[in-house]
């Protein structure tokens, strides 16, 4: 955003705006900006901005050309490479993406992202012993601590997964004891309230709970700036609703939720708004007002293969089976780095086969 900002021509700064979009809106905006700014780019650039703008209008023999014309212009690049991945990741050719990517790395043995892709495309052909191979060689050439946390964490998910919950807590303890020894108090409170996750999707509601009261103690004590305290505290709010939720007292999940919603909209941050939208999404399911479920969680965050599993639950209960069965869909078959997507994968396919 600060690189628009200060160059309005920059065609890749759209291009990363639109890649980071929340919205679909915002997505399509940053398209078509990049599209109109690529006359002035470089031949490289310009293959870059073909693929983006025909992926955003769903013509893949168009994309493809720009991205297998980009590696020929770039064959020692690895980022080409891995754009290449990503194409392949993305249409569910994982042993191609597979390849795309240790071309990347052949390239750069120590480019991070292709050993996330690689175990990404392994826990998706439900190849997790595989998967968790390439997280461990990524372990094994981490350069920093932000490299082993990744490698910990995508390990992490690959065993929620498997619903193998304490394996996944135990790499995500790994991540805290790196932060712990790095005297991190952010990064440690992030990952104490991932665990709170990974808890609470468990059904273990009061470890959950206990996991998010200590994100919020560890974020106290930190020498931070006050708005980064106030930021995790409003996310405290979001987590005691659906905490709440989880205990199965509306009363105290619409308190936290109306909280939550007052100070993200006090702040105007757009990723919050669309968190308040999901917090009164899921406070409507529970009520079993499906209709106003679905429209709240429509203006939820719509690149969370979760909110969009969510929003498939209220149209089926609604009684709009097509349009539940095409965001189940969605859900069910994501092709993208998630934190959220192994709570919801199983779920989404069992509600698009029609299995309970």
């Amino acid at each position: 955003m600060q690189a628009a900002a200060k160059d309005p021509a920059f065609a890749l700064a759209q291009v990363g705006l639109a890649n980071s979009s929340g919205t679909a809106k915002e997505f399509f905006d940053a398209v078509a900006r990049a599209v109109s700014l690529a006359g002035k780019a470089s031949e490289p650039e310009k293959l870059l901005v073909c693929a983006l703008d025909a992926g955003a209008k769903g013509e893949p023999v168009r994309q493809r050309d720009c991205l297998a014309r980009l590696v020929a212009a770039c064959p020692d690049d690895e980022r080409a490479h891995n754009l290449m991945g990503a194409f392949h990741f993305g249409r569910q050719e994982y042993e191609a993406a597979v390849a795309e990517y240790e071309k990347a790395l052949a390239l750069d043995p120590k480019f991070v992202a292709s050993y996330v892709g690689i175990g990404n495309d392994r826990v998706f052909m439900g190849q997790g012993d595989d998967a968790r191979k390439a997280y461990a060689k990524l372990r094994a050439i981490a350069r920093n601590d932000g490299e082993r946390r990744q490698a910990h964490f995508w390990t992490a998910m690959s065993y929620v997964h498997e619903g193998a919950t304490d394996k996944a807590l135990s790499e995500l303890q790994k991540m805290a004891t790196i932060d712990q020894a790095g005297k991190d108090l952010v990064a440690l409170s992030g990952v104490t309230a991932q665990m709170g996750n990974v808890l609470l999707e468990a059904g273990r509601v009061e470890e959950a709970a206990a996991k998010y009261r200590e994100r919020s103690a560890i974020i106290d004590r930190a020498e931070v700036a006050t708005q980064v305290k106030e930021a995790a505290h409003r996310q405290a709010l979001f987590d005691e609703a659906r905490v709440a939720l989880a205990r199965n007292v509306p009363s105290s999940a619409k308190a936290k939720a109306a909280a939550y919603q007052a100070a993200a909209t006090a702040k105007g941050i757009p990723f919050e708004l669309r968190q308040g939208h999901e917090l009164s999404g899921r406070i409507a399911l529970a009520e079993k007002d499906y209709a106003k479920a679905a429209a709240e969680l429509g203006q939820a965050n719509q690149q969370d293969p979760g909110v969009l599993y969510l929003a498939a639950v209220a149209l089926q209960k609604r009684g709009d089976a097509k349009a539940a069965k095409e965001l189940a869909v969605r859900a069910a078959e994501w092709n993208g780095l998630s934190n959220s997507y192994g709570y919801v994968r199983t779920r989404a396919r069992a509600l698009v086969s029609g299995t309970p």
